[in-house]
């Protein structure tokens, strides 16, 4: 009678246990008990995952084992735990209808850096699918986890990836292949990632970027393989080229990009070697830029030379200004003060002329093209002024120019993030404040503002002394990628992948 009363209090109070709650919903035990039961399998899993008891993880797995559930795999997935190796690496076959089981798997096997996974990684890239066919996803994910995980067994798949051609695999895998040889770099794949350089589609992508930033990453041993492309020594190249019907100067054209990105003094010879040739497809304007971004002193002779070469083609000496942008080089500003100058010369050579000018030129330039500037009339050279006017107030005060470069308007916070790196790179008691300057704004969101602290950064960073920029470009690179419908960040991150490959160099 008294038990009948418990029971009836407990009902009227609404403390009646149904069959599918368990007596402590915090104990793992009674939630792993009804796994095997269809009635209460759902809410059992929903609390085991919430739980992450470890002594969960088994009866977890012996059930995924049985039943091949995803919705057990989900909660599996949830430990993050090493114990769940085995049966991830069971859930990475996948068929062209079944393939989500597969992703999830591989993505937590990229994630706990399981180097036993890599064979049966490697083994997921092996199945031929159409190029737009869906299941191309559990590739994707299998590079990507290859690309965490770092054994060096992946390379010669990886690369062989990133040059097979679009009509036969789908562009995509190529570019997440090359990031993921970025993440391992290694020189056995630099004849892949050179040849990716010139891989694209019908609609114009490509990977170039990707392949770009990944020889980056592998440093000098790139440096000579290019230089045999630059001078079109490469048969295997030329042979691709061919096949493909490049036009005239791609191989050169790209190829020189890069070796500015690699700054390698070695490449100089060959690189002044294109200036001495016809300019097919541009070949010598990028040859200049890359001899800028080197900026020794045969480079920077060669860009001289046709600064003042009046019978150079006026595009070409257009790149030759940049070119001393890139090299940040003062000595050959007042050149280009007299090609500004020049009412007679070529109009797009002296805009180009006055806007380097005006992003480097110190106080003694400012005073020396300001008045001409501000009395010609033109928007451009208006605009040079007002780039220079703040070097005659900030002169060589790193203070000054942080001080603009965080409150002044984009055309002044472009002015100092190149000031900013000038006096950095020339006084080593200026270098510590200019990077930190220029750190603080890498987040802008004003492009040409990030363009400009990112070539300051170019000068002041060095490889083990900018921790905190590192972290920054990697925060900021994963945000800003997935932005693929902005140009003006695709460009971004571009850079800001060169400018980390640079700085993470041993």
């Amino acid at each position: 009678m008294k038990t009948t009363n418990v029971w009836l209090i407990v009902a009227l109070l609404g403390g009646a246990v149904s069959p599918g709650c368990t007596s402590d919903p915090d104990d793992p035990q009674g939630w792993i008990k009804k796994l095997d039961d269809p009635r209460d399998q759902k809410e059992a899993l929903r609390n085991l995952q919430r739980l992450k008891k470890p002594e969960a993880l088994k009866p977890l797995m012996d059930l995924y084992a049985r039943d091949k559930d995803p919705a057990v795999l989900d909660v599996i997935v949830g430990f993050e735990s090493n114990d769940a190796i085995p049966t991830l690496i069971s859930a990475l076959s996948y068929t062209k209808e079944n393939f989500d089981h597969a992703v999830r798997a591989a993505e937590a096997l990229g994630r706990l850096k399981a180097a036993k996974a890599v064979d049966p990684l490697l083994k997921m890239l092996e199945p031929p699918l159409e190029v737009k066919d869906r299941a191309n996803l559990a590739k994707q994910a299998a590079i990507r986890a290859l690309a965490k995980i770092k054994d060096p067994q992946a390379v010669p798949a990886l690369a062989k990836m990133v040059e097979e051609l679009p009509d036969k695999q789908d562009l995509f895998l190529n570019k997440v292949a090359a990031l993921a040889l970025a993440e391992m770099p290694d020189p056995r794949a630099i004849p892949s990632l050179i040849k990716g350089m010139y891989i694209s589609r019908a609609d114009g992508a490509t990977i170039f970027q990707e392949c770009r930033y990944a020889l980056v990453r592998i440093g000098e041993p790139a440096v000579q393989p290019l230089i045999e492309v630059l001078r079109e020594r490469d048969p295997n190249l030329n042979a691709f080229a061919k096949q493909l019907d490049f036009k005239g100067g791609v191989l050169a054209f790209k190829a020189a990009y890069v070796l500015g990105d690699l700054a390698s003094p070695k490449a100089v010879p060959a690189l002044v070697g294109k200036l001495k040739e016809s300019d097919k497809g541009g070949t010598q304007s990028e040859a200049l830029q890359a001899l800028g971004q080197i900026g020794d002193a045969a480079a920077l002779d060669a860009i001289r030379e046709q600064l003042k070469n009046p019978k150079a083609d006026a595009k070409v000496r257009q790149a030759a200004c940049d070119a001393v942008l890139r090299a940040f080089d003062t000595r050959s500003l007042q050149a280009l003060i007299d090609l500004a100058k020049n009412e007679k010369g070529d109009a797009n050579l002296r805009v180009a002329a006055a806007m380097v000018l005006s992003r480097i030129g110190d106080k003694p330039i400012a005073q020396a093209f300001v008045p001409y500037a501000r009395k010609s009339g033109y928007a451009e050279m208006t605009e040079a002024a007002e780039r220079l006017e703040l070097a005659v107030i900030c002169g060589d005060d790193i203070a000054c120019w942080k001080k603009k470069l965080e409150t002044g308007k984009p055309v002044e916070q472009e002015k100092s993030a190149f000031m900013l790196g000038l006096y950095g790179s020339k006084n080593a008691a200026s270098k510590g404040p200019a990077l930190s300057a220029l750190s603080a704004k890498l987040e802008t969101q004003e492009p040409v503002v990030r363009l400009a602290v990112l070539e300051g950064l170019k000068r002041v960073a060095e490889p083990g002394k900018a921790d905190e920029v590192v972290r920054k470009l990697q925060a900021l690179i994963a945000k800003e990628e997935k932005m693929t419908k902005v140009p003006a960040f695709t460009n971004l991150v571009n850079e800001m992948r060169i400018l980390l490959a640079k700085l993470q160099k041993a």
